[in-house]
This record gives C-alpha cells, structure tokens and sequence, in this order.
C-alpha cells in the first residue's frame, strides 16, 4: 500500500476515537490475515504519537509470516516511496532503537533490523545525513562482529556479502585476522577484499594467506591437521588402521591447503599468485598438494598425463616399434604365407569369390566316373 491512500483512513479511524494501545500492536504482530495491515495504518498515521509509530514500524519489522519477514520489505517500500516530510520524523525516532539492536553482540540478534537498515540505505532512503549514518554505523558494526557465524547465517534477507559491498573498505579492515580461524571461508573473504579494500588490506590479507601456508606446511601444522582427522575419526566412532589415517591426513591437508591457494588466487595480488606457483613446481611438496595449487590456478591435474598420452600418440609407429627391444621368440624365421595367386583364386581357394564345389557333390552329379578322374572338357 501506499502513504497517502493509508492516510485518510487512519484519520477516519483516530476521529472516531479508536486509537489503538501497545497491547493491539502485539496482538496485531501474531494475527493473520490482517494484521500486517493495521500496522501499517499505524505507521502511516501522522496524528498518532511517533513512540507509538515506532512501534508498530518495528514489530512489522520482526512480524514473522511462513519462515519469512513480509512486513519489513513493506515498511522498506513505504519509507522508500514517502516524501522526506513524513518519513524523516518517523525514521528519528525508529533509527535509534535499530541502532541498539543492530549493536547487539549475539551472532543472531538483530538480523530483522539489519536487513531493514541494508533495505534502506540500497533504496537511498534516508534523507537526513546523521540519520543514514548512524544507520551505517550500527551495519558496520554488525558485519565486523561475529562476522564468520552471520556469514553461514541462512535467515537473512540482506547478505554480509552485499552489506560489505554497500559499506565499502571499513567492512573488510579485520579480515586479515580470520585466516587462521578454522573453517574459515577463505576464498570468500579474500574476494570480498580484493572487491572493496584498501592496498594495505589486501597486502595484508596476502601475508596472512601466506602465512597460512606456511604454518600448514610445518610440522606443527602437520600436528594440527593430523589432530583434526584424529578427532573427526573419534565423532565418528571409526578405529581405522595406520595407513588408512595417512590416506586420510594427504586428502585433509590438500583440501585445506587448495582453500587457501584458492584465496590467493581470487585475492589477485602479485605476491599471493607467486606462492601459489612456487608451491605448484616445488619438488617437495606432496603430489596432492601440487595438484591443489594448479587447480587453484585453473590447470586441470591431468594435464601432464594428457600431453603424455598425446605425445605418445603422435610418435611415429616405425620409431615406437624400433625402440621396443626384440625378443628372441621374434628373431624366429617366420612360415612362408600361403599364396592367393589368380589361378588359386579360379580354383576357388582362399579369397575366392565362388566357393568351392566339395567332392561329395561332385560325386553326386557325376557317380559313374572316379573320384580321381579328371573333369570332363566342355564341348566346344
């Protein structure tokens, strides 16, 4: 609905005396299927008292309908689409009880508030400058706290990612000191650096991918990894043999490593593509963890094979057969191959196209005569 079309009958209803209590709006925020709607009236209706309008803004705000928030995208719009006249006083009093919500610490709190505030400053909707950025304030702060537990966070109908892109360089300044939490999304935040941070973010964010590497690379990142399979293994309740566990400690480790290759690469400085090669060419390294640095560059694993494989195939035969060693069994004078001359051929032998009459049926069509008799001429 729109603001004007809301107004004249907000103003009906307030002449006729039927202001509505806090006790309607909480009452307004659980009923279906018009409850979204009077509180939208509530909003709307510039005779009501503005604490009492932010109210109602707000349970429409965390009013849950399926799994889903339909009045916070509604009350976006209708803020979005309000002249500054009569949003701007609604927005003082409903932009600092956000802002105490946002701010909040738990890793789950405030995502309604958050996403209205992303709503409202994508739309360019807050006219008031200390306004929007107290709005970018309270946001800021709930991307940088608990950032990887709102990053796995499915509920949201704004993203930390597209917060981050909205907020610009501020946003990605501690993300550097993720990489070595475990289970951290690392290619995803390098990305995110790469797209909005400053030179002296994504340089650090280099160092700490490398670093990273490096300290998986050691022994006692050997330890660290090898207790990460020990105890997925215990959860599990599997007592696998020795060499079962250094199948699985070689895939662990190429698939952690090949995660922070990947960052390096999607990062796209300098310094972080040159590790990623050194490791892909060094001798040392495992043959899974070199396989994991050219897939993070985007060489397939097999192309050493497949170039093998071709080149084989375009040796000339002559030459392949030369350098194979000869037997003794193929030194071996060979039988003399059965002749299939022109006559051989008349007679009816191999590779005939008439085949050859069986001396039974000669017999037959002729029994006075012998077998050994010769064929009698044709009469001219």
């Amino acid at each position: 609905m729109k603001w004007r079309p809301l107004l004249g009958l907000v103003v009906a209803l307030a002449s006729a005396g039927c202001g509505p209590s806090p006790a309607d709006l909480a009452r307004w925020e659980a009923s279906e299927p018009d409850g979204l709607e009077r509180l939208e009236r509530v909003v709307v209706d510039r005779a009501a008292k503005p604490a009492l309008r932010a109210d109602a803004a707000l349970l429409m705000i965390r009013a849950e309908r399926r799994g889903r928030r339909p009045g916070l995208e509604r009350l976006a719009e209708i803020v979005a689409h309000a002249p500054a006249a009569d949003a701007t006083p609604l927005l003082e009093q409903l932009v600092p009880r956000l802002s105490a919500e946002i701010r909040r610490d738990g890793a789950i709190d405030g995502i309604a508030e958050k996403d209205f505030a992303v709503l409202l400053l994508l739309d360019d909707a807050v006219a008031a400058a200390p306004l929007k950025a107290a709005l970018r304030d309270a946001v800021l702060v709930w991307v940088r706290t608990a950032t990887l537990a709102r990053l796995a966070e499915r509920r949201q109908r704004t993203s930390v990612p597209q917060a981050v892109r909205l907020l610009g360089a501020p946003a990605v300044e501690p993300f550097p000191a993720l990489v070595g939490v475990p289970d951290a999304p690392l290619p995803l935040l390098a990305t995110l650096v790469r797209d909005v941070g400053a030179p002296d973010t994504r340089a650090a964010m280099a160092g700490a991918l490398i670093a990273r590497d490096e300290r998986l690379a050691s022994p006692a990142g050997a330890a660290e990894l090898r207790r990460a399979v020990d105890e997925a293994n215990a959860k599990s309740g599997a007592r696998p043999a020795a060499a079962l566990v250094d199948a699985q400690l070689a895939k662990h480790r190429a698939r952690v490593r090949g995660l922070v290759f990947e960052a390096l690469i999607a990062l796209g400085e300098p310094s972080a593509r040159a590790h990623v090669v050194d490791r892909a060419t060094a001798a040392a390294e495992p043959g899974e963890v070199r396989r994991a640095a050219l897939a993070a560059m985007g060489v397939p694993a097999a192309t050493s094979a497949t170039a093998s494989a071709r080149s084989r195939r375009t040796t000339p035969r002559t030459s392949r057969r030369a350098s194979r060693p000869q037997s003794s069994s193929s030194t071996r004078a060979r039988p003399p191959r059965r002749s299939t001359s022109s006559s051989t051929r008349a007679r009816g032998g191999f590779g005939s196209s008439r085949p050859r009459r069986s001396s039974r049926l000669r017999r037959s069509t002729s029994p006075s005569s012998p077998a050994t008799s010769p064929p009698a001429t044709r009469p001219r």
